[in-house]
């Protein structure tokens, strides 16, 4: 019986990671940066108001706010996991294999949330 870890080299792990999450950050930055003011817009120009919808824009503009501070942060953190801990070592692709699984769904939930709020600020002009 095999006791002992394969453990796979820091680099092709990282690699993966930004391979697997760039195409999901990318889109969440252009959705934020273009899409999200023209959702605004029309949210303005047909005179949409919800709560909900304005609380998941200010969350999302945070996030494009802070997104150094946030990336700087976690690239630390990675360094010092990396120099400090060797318990790090055997669970780094299951950390990042996690990473990339919430990344995505918070993407194909923003856009998905981004789609509806603007479907529900046209249905009123659909019944015109």
């Amino acid at each position: 019986m095999k006791t002992t870890f394969d453990v796979e080299p820091g680099w092709k792990t990282y690699f993966k990671f930004i391979v697997l999450v760039f195409p999901a950050a990318a889109a969440m930055w252009f959705a934020c940066l273009y899409l999200l003011p023209k959702l605004e817009a029309i949210w303005y120009r047909v005179g949409y108001r919800d709560a909900t919808a304005d609380g998941i824009i200010v969350v999302y503009f945070g996030w494009i706010d802070h997104i150094y501070k946030i990336a700087i942060a976690l690239a630390v953190l990675l360094i010092l996991l990396e120099w400090w801990s060797d318990a790090w070592r055997r669970y780094r692709r299951l950390v990042a294999g996690v990473v990339v699984f919430l990344v995505n769904t918070s993407v194909l939930f923003f856009m998905t949330s981004m789609l509806m709020y603007a479907l529900l600020a046209a249905m009123p002009l659909l019944h015109k």
